[in-house]
């Protein structure tokens, strides 16, 4: 009997994409999301390396809206920083990168060794403040003359 292994490849459950952390990212900070999954090989989560100048090229655009996309998945649950990268590095010892390293809540961490507790998934947990919560009809009421 033989395996079907299927190529690689990213998902997006549906829970994910309604709950209110995934539906308050503009078009960046989805698209860095995927960017993100698109690093994690089951293996490495805590060591996803992702540089701004790689967000930036993976994003098509200026650091501006890769720092913001960036910080908005942090803020929102999806990513925690495992390690702050360095500009002023000459070297890294094994030859690593430079770059911050990453963990997505989404998946349980694995590195540098696997851990037993579950996934976190901060960014279910995660609602808009008050002030950046949309307007509804009625919210505000009018004074009848």
């Amino acid at each position: 009997m033989t395996k079907h292994f299927e190529p690689r490849h990213v998902r997006l459950y549906h829970w994910l994409m309604d709950c209110p952390a995934y539906q308050s990212l503009d078009v960046y900070g989805r698209v860095l999301l995927v960017e993100f999954k698109k690093r994690y090989n089951s293996t490495n989560n805590g060591n996803i390396s992702f540089s701004g100048r790689e967000m930036e090229a993976a994003l098509g655009c200026s650091n501006k809206p890769a720092d913001r996309a960036l910080s908005d998945l942090i803020d929102r649950g999806f990513v925690k920083v495992a390690k702050k990268g360095h500009f002023d590095w000459k070297t890294q010892a094994g030859g690593g990168t430079r770059a911050s390293t990453y963990i997505l809540t989404e998946y349980p961490i694995d590195y540098p060794m696997r851990v037993l507790a579950p996934a976190t998934k901060d960014f279910m947990k995660w609602r808009p403040a008050k002030a950046l919560q949309k307007k509804t009809r009625g919210d505000e009421s009018t004074t009848m003359g």
